[in-house]
């Protein structure tokens, strides 16, 4: 058996696991032990082990495993007891505990029922929908973001006297990134990629075509469809059902509330919504965190936001339902703070008046006596391992010293990836890019001689004019003389150059990162000229393309390879591997972990002696143990 320190870290997980099972009718229940008048049988030891988790499972077979497992469950009945008896289940911080966990779990339960099971989406569905809504589209687009209808109106008057709209978008368009650009937004989009406030619109323009001025949040949008590609139904099958789902769910979830609303008489309270908007628009932010913190006065916390029949939501219980309105974020705009409100507090109100008119408590009764038993666990536990113990610079220190080579950082690797719509655009791109280099030698020669005067300290201005100047249809030297128009770009690819591997490989990325900026339909792949740093947990973002860059070599050209409904290719730029932490990044971590191994031998021992104390009161059924573990063996279940 474990010793006790490790059993009792185990035994937590275990204990909170299991409750009372409702009786089988197969056969008579094999008693294991009794701890008072409790008796703990095979029923309960056979839901352990089929609940216990992963990490926690015993290493024993047969009598052995048994009589493992059996502790846990005998701690767990003496720890209830010790409860009980401390009139725990009787206190305030209990009863509010279990309540909330209680509302939690209806509110959970009812919206399952009322609304996720009310919505499902058939294969032939989801390929209608592909074919009337032209899901097989990805198109390029242009756009013209201006602040009022007045000054869409007139960049749309200003288009219909024939001016390109390139030129239109230069003159009207306040997108920072975009307007320069005469609009142009480089990547290709899907339905999905689109804003649902613009995809039907945006969607039904054939190439060529511009639309009429759409209300968006940054004020009024004018789109024209450049170019299209086509996709694939398998391509775009995960992307479609997620925005089926969204939608669908959304609509659901929508109905259900008006008819709730509707049942319980809700109506907003104008005056009580408009002292809270006074109160988040004078709150004082934080420029770190964004956060804002806001003084409520006395009496606020009661003025009503919503009336129901019956009741009322009062301001103060908003807040505090509401993460994003108790962190003040973006809570100046009373749209937003509407929205927040509907999703945090009034949904959940509503719901939970329902599943109280339902009397939906009474079906989850076992669960919640579940419950009760868990959080007077984990209390217990919290009374056990209480101590006002300060921990030292030394201890700190020590720990840092012995565990250093535990604690490392994720092994990185830089790369330029370039997302296309199918393996065929790719594996095309991924010639076009060989035929690149092989014409980059003007400019890699360049780039040698500017690092060479680099070193010796000598002046570069001839070089740098001869850079400007080059001349030749490599859109990349177009890219490069465009980056040093801008603000602090000659000091950026002087420093770029000055630290590159070699002139070769930053020829290579150059060309890479404009096509990335060009031509990826990685959302933000523009800006980011399709640069990213990738760590092995970042498998759901970029799939396979992980796992490639971490074990290919430093400069290749990997892929093409699935990412999505997309196909990447991408150049490997650089790698860092794993290295230590520092003690200043790891030190409170370390001052947690200490205080952690306090709390398990703290508990060790408090357990320890709850044992001693109470074992005249364990009683052990050892024939039906062994006649447990033999039938687990030739169950295949150890």
């Amino acid at each position: 058996m474990r010793n006790l320190s490790m059993w009792s870290a185990l035994s937590i997980a275990a204990l909170v696991a299991c409750g009372q099972q409702e009786p089988s009718t197969e056969k008579e229940a094999l008693p294991l032990a009794q701890v008072g008048a409790e008796l703990i049988t095979d029923r309960d030891m056979r839901y352990l082990i089929d609940n216990v988790a992963e990490w926690a499972k015993s290493e024993q077979e047969g009598g052995a495993k048994v009589r493992e497992y059996l502790q846990s469950l005998i701690d767990r009945a003496l720890i209830l007891r010790e409860a009980r008896t401390g009139k725990l289940d009787r206190s305030p911080a209990f009863v509010r505990e279990v309540a909330t966990a209680l509302r939690r779990r209806l509110i959970r339960e009812l919206e399952q029922r009322a609304v996720e099971a009310q919505v499902s989406i058939t294969e032939e569905e989801m390929q209608r929908v592909f074919a009337e809504q032209h899901w097989e589209r990805w198109i390029k687009i242009a756009h013209i973001v201006v602040p009022t209808q007045e000054r869409a109106e007139e960049a749309l008057a200003a288009l219909r006297t024939g001016i390109p709209f390139e030129e239109v978008a230069r003159q009207f368009s306040t997108h920072s990134r975009t307007a320069s650009l005469g609009g142009v937004k480089p990547q290709y989009y899907s339905r999905f990629h689109a804003l649902p406030l613009v995809r039907d619109i945006l969607f039904s323009l054939k190439v060529g075509e511009i639309s009429e001025p759409i209300a968006v949040p940054q004020g009024y949008e004018i789109f024209k469809v450049l170019a299209e590609l086509q996709g694939s139904y398998e391509q775009t099958r995960e992307f479609l059902f997620k925005t089926l789902s969204k939608e669908r769910l959304d609509a659901r979830r929508k109905a259900y509330a008006d008819s709730l609303a509707e049942q319980f008489q809700l109506t907003p309270d104008p005056h009580g919504l408009g002292i809270l908007m006074e109160i988040l628009r004078s709150g004082r932010e934080d420029p770190a965190t964004g956060k804002k913190t806001f003084q409520i006065l006395e009496g606020a916390a009661q003025t009503p936001l919503f009336r129901y029949e019956g009741g009322q939501i009062a301001l103060g219980e908003a807040i505090l339902q509401s993460p994003v309105l108790r962190q003040g974020r973006d809570v100046s705009d009373s749209a937003r703070v509407a929205h927040f409100l509907q999703r945090d507090v009034v949904m959940p109100q509503l719901i939970w008046m329902e599943a109280d008119k339902l009397e939906l408590d009474r079906e989850l009764e076992e669960w919640v006596e579940r419950k009760e038993e868990e959080v007077l666990i984990v209390t217990m536990r919290q009374i056990a391992t209480s101590t006002d113990e300060e921990i030292s610079e030394q201890e700190v220190l020590d720990y840092y010293e012995k565990t250093k080579d535990q604690y490392r950082t994720a092994s990185e690797v830089s790369v330029v990836e370039i997302q296309l719509a199918s393996e065929a655009e790719a594996e095309a791109l991924l010639a076009e890019i060989g035929a690149l280099f092989g014409r980059a030698s003007p400019l890699i020669d360049l780039l040698v001689r500017i690092k060479q005067k680099q070193h010796s300290g000598l002046d570069m201005t001839e070089e740098v004019q001869v850079l400007r100047a080059l001349d030749d249809e490599l859109e990349v030297l177009q890219w490069l003389g465009q980056r040093l128009d801008k603000p602090g770009g000659l000091e950026t690819i002087l420093e770029e150059i000055a630290t590159a591997a070699s002139a070769k490989e930053l020829a290579e990325e150059y060309i890479m990162r404009q096509l990335a900026a060009t031509r990826s339909l990685r959302p933000g792949a523009s800006e980011k000229e399709g640069h990213y740093h990738l760590y092995w947990y970042e498998t759901a973002r970029f799939g396979a393309l992980v796992a490639a860059a971490l074990e290919g070599e430093i400069g290749s050209l990997i892929g093409p390879m699935q990412v999505g409904p997309s196909h990447s290719i991408a150049k490997i730029l650089s790698r860092r591997e794993a290295k230590a932490r520092s003690y200043e990044e790891r030190e409170k971590q370390i001052r947690a972990n200490i205080r952690k191994e306090r709390e398990r031998e703290l508990f060790g021992r408090w357990l320890k002696d709850l044992r001693t104390s109470y074992a005249d009161e364990v009683r052990y059924f050892d024939e039906n143990i062994e006649k447990l573990g033999r039938e687990l063996i030739a169950e295949g279940r150890g």
